[in-house]
């Protein structure tokens, strides 16, 4: 009964786990690594998001999701810009430096814009 029980808590556990942090948000088993904050900067001329079709926006985010199969513990949490194209993209990994290979894995260049850890405050 009790190795019933533990294994349906742990099911619980790495469900809730899913759902809340999403697929691919960290190892759950063995030891856990500390997720920063990363934010990716789009503000000068040549760092702002050009106007993308719907089509490039999918080639893009494949690219990105082909290369985030190698980095499981990093989450991808979405890219804001305003009209412009000026805005941020929003991560969870070890640190900025992670960040920055697999954007330019995936684009072929690092990001020209800072990319930096940040850490809650209010």
């Amino acid at each position: 009964m009790g190795a019933v029980l533990c294994g349906a808590v742990v099911w619980c556990w790495v469900l809730v786990s899913v759902l809340v942090r999403g697929v691919g948000a960290g190892c759950w088993c063995g030891s856990v690594r500390e997720m920063a904050k990363v934010l990716v900067f789009h503000f000068t001329e040549e760092g702002r998001l050009p106007k993308l079709s719907d089509e490039e926006r999918k080639e893009i985010m494949n690219r990105f999701y082909e290369v985030l199969k190698e980095y499981p513990d990093v989450r991808f949490n979405g890219t804001y810009v305003d009209e412009n194209g000026m805005g941020i993209c929003d991560w969870e990994a070890p640190n900025a430096e992670v960040v920055r290979e697999i954007v330019e894995k995936a684009l072929g260049k690092p990001p020209v814009d800072p990319v930096i850890v940040v850490k809650r405050v209010l």
